[in-house]
């Protein structure tokens, strides 16, 4: 039970790093099996990947900003105020569109950083799906490295 235990190891060690492994020097299969296990050990204390047990790449999530009132609703409403009292004395209807242009600038900016914060999220997940494989890329080298030196070909 214990050798179909240390073969099951070997074999899931080489199933995850796609290499094709000859035995260059007629190492038996229970060589190859000892030899594939021992250099997926030293891969992974040189790596630092465990192919067994990959990390997995976070989600990030886009937090809601909680928007202050800004003041560009106010902002809008009083200069539409302004405008309309020096052109034609309707300093209410001028405030209102003041108000409905000013609010239309908040949702403006409210999508803009939405659409930032989406895009940034996407970039660290990108950046830690390249993390780890350039941890998965180093733990299959040096796993090759060690199974050339003990006599195997690598594909």
């Amino acid at each position: 039970m214990k050798k179909l235990f240390i073969v099951s190891i070997a074999l899931s060690s080489f199933l995850f790093s796609d290499m094709i492994i000859y035995p260059a020097k007629g190492q038996s299969q229970d060589q190859q099996a000892k030899d594939v296990k021992e250099c997926a050990s030293w891969a992974q204390n040189q790596s630092g990947f465990d192919p067994a047990n990959p990390p997995k790449v976070q989600q990030v999530t886009v937090q809601e900003q909680t928007h202050k009132a800004d003041g560009t609703v106010l902002k809008g409403a009083a200069a539409g105020a302004i405008v309309g009292a020096a052109a034609n004395g309707d300093v209410g209807g001028a405030a209102l569109t003041g108000a409905g242009l000013g609010l239309a600038k908040r949702l403006v900016n409210r999508r803009r950083a939405e659409r930032s914060a989406e895009e940034r999220a996407q970039a660290q997940m990108a950046s830690q799906q390249q993390n780890i494989n350039a941890l998965k890329d180093k733990y299959n080298r040096a796993k090759a490295a060690c199974l050339e030196a003990k006599g195997y070909t690598i594909k």
